[in-house]
């Protein structure tokens, strides 16, 4: 029976990060950083959700589970003819990843917060400005007039660490597999061949209530990682042939 999980997640990157967005804060650079209400930068609930399912696309993929190609309606579940084709066996009319994360035609088992800065010292914003060029290929030297400033957060070290959190009416198996894909990124956001936003470390506290109103439970990290476990057995499986 699916019992309400949160999964209380803590980031920390070894690098300052980029997600660009429009912001009143910094019209003075060609690219603000994406920042909250309190003008902190943070990671949106869509970057940091769209990230975490990408790679685990990306990873059933390799593992030759059948998965869909969103984001077009006509090419993800349950439409995807190819797809179908193998989940049918398995009387699945979903990918693993359209089950947990939805699609056009299914709803999200998942909701995720924006990842925010842990520690924000009042009086400080971590934002910096940098500069950036970009450079032609056939003749390796800088373009000209494509000389552009942008902003990257993070700041000191001590301002590296994200928090957030994801939750969801969730079976074991679904935890697994939700959180296999929060531990997938590397990096976030942009100027990745830049070395910005490089994930160091990933901290995951899960909790459950069997009732809507009883209080949460701390799941030990024995029983997550054999849900993980159940989660990987589960998909590739999948990826084999189904008995006639």
């Amino acid at each position: 029976m699916p019992a309400l999980v949160e999964l209380h997640v803590r980031y920390r990157l070894q690098t300052a990060y980029a997600i660009h967005g429009d912001s009143e804060h910094s019209s003075h650079v060609d690219r603000s950083v994406e920042r909250g209400p309190d003008g902190w930068p943070l990671i949106p609930a869509s970057s940091w959700r769209g990230r975490v399912r990408a790679q685990l696309e990306s990873l059933l993929r390799a593992l030759n589970v059948p998965v869909c190609y969103p984001p077009a309606p006509a090419n993800t579940c349950p439409h995807d003819a190819a797809v179908l084709r193998r989940l049918r066996p398995y009387g699945r009319w979903f990918c693993p990843v359209c089950d947990l994360f939805g699609s056009a035609w299914h709803p999200s088992r998942v909701q995720f917060d924006d990842l925010v800065h842990l520690h924000r010292p009042r009086g400080t914003i971590a934002v910096a400005e940098r500069v950036s060029v970009s450079i032609n290929r056939s003749t390796g030297s800088a373009e000209e007039q494509h000389l552009t400033s942008f902003e990257a957060a993070g700041g000191d070290e001590a301002l590296h660490t994200l928090t957030g959190r994801v939750r969801g009416y969730l079976e074991p198996v679904q935890v697994g597999l939700l959180v296999t894909a929060l531990r997938l990124p590397t990096h976030f956001g942009a100027e990745k061949a830049r070395g910005l936003g490089l994930i160091g470390t990933l901290e995951i506290e899960t909790t459950q209530r069997t009732h809507p109103w009883s209080s949460p439970a701390v799941v030990d990290e024995k029983t997550v990682e054999s849900w993980v476990e159940q989660a990987l057995e589960e998909v590739t499986r999948l990826a084999a042939p189904a008995a006639v």
